[in-house]
């Protein structure tokens, strides 16, 4: 079975698709695009116009790569600098 996970970071966001058989994961594709998403979050607590652009323009990028594989559902996690801020 394939799946895919998406990681938002505080500087880079990374995708994973592997293919999970028999207890063991093949990796087909890992990508890390640079989103810097906690550029001032530690000051201002809210996450920037540009941060916020960035970010989507990583998801976008990845979901081309995601639909070029049979995958049902994705995982997407968000560490720190998507959950202590305001917006």
């Amino acid at each position: 079975m394939i799946k895919a996970a998406i990681e938002m970071g505080t500087n880079s966001t990374r995708l994973l698709i592997a293919d999970y058989k028999e207890g063991k994961n093949n990796v087909l594709s890992s990508d890390l695009i640079t989103t810097r998403l906690g550029d001032g979050v530690d000051s201002n607590k809210v996450l920037t116009e540009a941060a916020m652009k960035r970010g989507i323009r990583a998801l976008k990028d990845f979901k081309k790569e995601i639909d070029t594989y049979e995958i049902k559902a994705t995982k997407l996690v968000g560490t720190s600098a998507l959950r202590d801020v305001n917006n």
